[in-house]
């Protein structure tokens, strides 16, 4: 058992030395295009998009220098970066250099390049770490083969194009890292939950082809209808195999590509949580007011009320107590507090410490002590330990701000970019030629994913509201293109209603009255027991009429698929499929059930 303990220790220590260990710039690119080389196919059209990071320079530098370094391995044919293609990628990007890169854009990027893998990544700081990561995009797919993710040592380069690391002095520096490592693990979950959804749509996609081609094969003029059935529901269960099989390595697949980088990230955020709890902040300058009250002479011990004020926006907090002066020397002391007063020389101080929560987005602020001394002699006025709750801040709040910056950034310079945007129709149609070239390359993803959307069947509410719908003489069913079940329902709902009012009409147009003759007279008299024994009789009948209408009318669209829809099923009869598919919130349940009519 010890020594299990031992290995798994072992283990952890190893991961986080691994995490943590920093490679130059330039090495990590090279070992990112080496990983290209053995994973993207030969001779396909790799274009080179823009670096997210905070320098300007340092993103056109990453950029140029993968380019160089994918024209070097001479194995794809790569996109030139002329005039014409940066202003694609900087009307799809919106030239931001700083902040994460929508991987669902890159695709699209890529369509309009004309490119079949798109070459991409980031730059960025988290306190003492700096990421560097890389990612390859099919355009086709949307599949990221290509994930590299390295921990970035300090050097001279990097210090020219980048300039300092950021530095940490204040509680807002350490709180602003933090929520910007916890909106890079939020971004890389994202991104790697979008990844698994969209594979699994691809598999889907490609397997539901391969069974709709099998269902479509002709039965033979020698085989029994059994035997056509047979051979059809075992070759679609073949194929349901082969793509359960594939489904069920997706997930651990992505996982290891994110692993990675998700794993640095991590590490240093606790690093930074740390850090921040170990270290103790100092209000003081401009942002501490000092107030001095009056002499107090009549009190015991002689004093002056003291007050300290925070005008931090992050810790509020205001600190009274008093100066107290011996009576031994009150005349001295008197006059250098005066003296002080009237030279403006009291200045304060206020010392807290940031505590962590229950979150890493939660923190309390906790007051140690405070001071006040003259900045003329160094003679220190008050000091006092607080060690007090002052209030609380949350990093989360901080993240929805800086998200929200980053929002109204982009839309600044897309405004901008739109303002500046004047293209001459020939460059207009040459991007026009640009663009038709690139649906033609995509022809046959275009039909595939248009093969899998008609393979989109009606959801739960569609149906209820169609259900609904057809109490209305059977609207809904001729809304979903059923006009058989749309008659039968008007002839249904006409039949009911038409029994129901029957004898009122027939009571109208003289079918109940008859002769009566009298000695003296003659008249017409209506027969009401005939008219209470057709109206009840009529009355049921039409409740029952109706009722199996609106009854039919709400079940039968449970059964409704659209049209180009193939239900999935292994046999001819009835069918019941249960399977599931991941997404990010999870699994969720598909449950399909084909019958027959």
């Amino acid at each position: 058992m010890k020594k299990k303990i031992l290995i798994g220790i072992l283990i952890s220590l190893t991961s986080v030395m691994f995490a943590q260990k920093t490679v130059s710039i330039e090495s990590a690119l090279d070992s990112a295009i080496s990983e290209i080389k053995n994973t993207v196919p030969s001779g396909v059209e790799i274009a080179v998009s823009r670096f997210s990071s905070d320098s300007q320079e340092l993103s056109e530098w990453l950029a140029k220098e993968t380019e160089a370094r994918l024209i070097r391995t001479g194995k794809f044919k790569l996109l030139e970066r002329n005039a014409k293609n940066l202003k694609i990628i900087d009307s799809e990007l919106d030239y931001q250099y700083s902040g994460n890169v929508d991987d669902s854009s890159m695709v699209e990027l890529g369509y309009r390049l004309g490119a079949k893998y798109l070459v991409y990544g980031s730059f960025e700081q988290f306190g003492g770490l700096m990421q560097f990561t890389l990612k390859t995009t099919n355009v086709e797919s949307g599949e990221i083969p290509v994930i590299a993710s390295y921990s970035i040592s300090s050097s001279t380069k990097l210090t020219d194009l980048l300039g300092d690391e950021r530095e940490l002095n204040t509680a807002e520096d350490y709180l602003d890292m933090i929520a910007r490592c916890q909106r890079k693990l939020t971004s890389i979950e994202s991104e790697k939950n979008k990844e698994i959804q969209n594979i699994t749509t691809n598999i889907f996609s490609k397997y539901q082809e391969e069974i709709n081609k099998v269902k479509s094969v002709e039965k033979e003029p020698w085989e029994s209808q059994s035997e056509y059935d047979s051979k059809i529901s075992k070759a679609v269960i073949e194929v349901e195999g082969k793509r359960d099989t594939e489904l069920n390595g997706v997930e651990s697949k992505v996982n290891i590509k994110y692993d990675n980088q998700y794993k640095m990230v991590e590490l240093q955020m606790n690093k930074l949580v740390e850090n921040l709890q170990n270290t103790s902040f100092v209000i003081k300058g401009d942002s501490v007011q000092v107030l001095l009250g009056t002499f107090n002479a009549e009190a015991k011990p002689k004093n002056w009320p003291v007050s300290i004020k925070s005008l931090d926006k992050l810790v509020n907090y205001t600190y009274n107590g008093k100066r107290t002066v011996s009576d031994a020397d009150v005349k001295t002391e008197y006059k250098a507090m005066e003296s002080a007063r009237a030279s403006n020389s009291l200045e304060g101080e206020i010392i807290y410490k940031i505590i962590k929560g229950s979150s890493n987005f939660d923190y309390e602020i906790k007051v140690v002590s405070v001071r006040v001394y003259n900045s003329e002699n160094g003679t220190t006025v008050v000091n006092e330990t607080v060690n007090q709750m002052v209030g609380s801040v949350s990093a989360n709040a901080r993240l929805s701000s800086q998200t929200k910056q980053n929002t109204q950034k982009k839309e600044t310079k897309k405004a901008t970019l739109e303002k500046e945007k004047k293209i001459s129709k020939n460059e207009q149609k040459e991007q026009n030629i640009v663009v038709k070239e690139n649906i033609t390359t995509s022809k046959e993803t275009t039909k595939e994913e248009k093969n899998y959307t008609e393979l989109l069947d009606y959801t739960g509410g569609q149906k209820f509201g169609f259900g609904i719908q057809n109490i209305l003489f059977g609207l809904g069913s001729y809304r979903a293109g059923h006009v058989v079940d749309g008659l039968f329902l008007t002839l249904l709902h006409t039949a009911g209603i038409g029994c129901m009012v029957l004898p009122n009409i027939m009571l109208e147009t003289g079918s109940f009255t008859h002769y009566v003759e009298c000695s003296d007279y003659a008249y017409y008299a209506i027969d009401w027991n005939m008219y209470s024994e057709t109206y009840d009789t009529m009355l049921i009948t039409g409740i029952i009429i109706e009722g199996v209408a609106v009854l039919y009318g709400f079940l039968r669209p449970i059964f409704y698929h659209k049209k180009g829809v193939e239900l999935s099923c292994s046999k001819p009869s009835n069918e019941f499929n249960f399977f599931c598919i991941p997404n990010r919130n999870g699994l969720v349940t598909q449950v399909s059930w084909k019958m027959n009519f």
